[in-house]
């Protein structure tokens, strides 16, 4: 089995240490357009948890949109234009972090939508679209959320 920790902030390099001597398998971590300071994974923090000897599982997210002028705070963000932008935000995020192609970027899901909401697909059509047009990313398109989103 393993265990991820999922936090919104760069940690030390001795504490990714202490992380993986206490168990740890890796971290999720967050791109999110480099919307909130410090938020979003960079190289030098990827460099610093490979070295720990942590998995890093990249997570787009634009922080909820608390802090954010006019941002939807329901499910109304879901939209195809929507999957479409955060899709090309991550990728270029996740490029910049150095993340090798082959692994996933998930898309964060963090409103209680109802199971089957036709705005998730639409959402999750406009990354797909979009990973297409630009001739693919090299990056798989996930679904981080609760299970019965993903």
């Amino acid at each position: 089995m393993s265990l991820y920790l999922d936090h919104a902030r760069r940690q030390s390099a001795a504490t990714y240490a202490c992380f993986k001597a206490n168990g740890v398998s890796g971290v999720a971590r967050y791109l999110d357009g480099r919307r909130v300071p410090g938020k979003g994974l960079t190289h030098e923090e990827a460099e610093d948890i490979s070295a720990a000897g942590l998995r890093i599982h990249t997570v787009f997210e634009t922080s909820g949109g608390a802090d954010i002028e006019g941002f939807p705070q329901n499910g109304d963000y879901f939209t195809h234009e929507q999957g479409e932008r955060d899709w090309m935000e991550a990728v270029v995020d996740a490029r910049a972090a150095g993340q090798p192609e082959g692994y996933p970027t998930y898309l964060a899901v963090d409103r209680r939508m109802l199971l089957g909401d036709p705005r998730l697909w639409a959402y999750f059509a406009g990354a797909t679209q979009q990973d297409r047009l630009i001739g693919g990313s090299g990056y798989f398109i996930g679904c981080y959320g609760p299970d019965y989103v993903c």
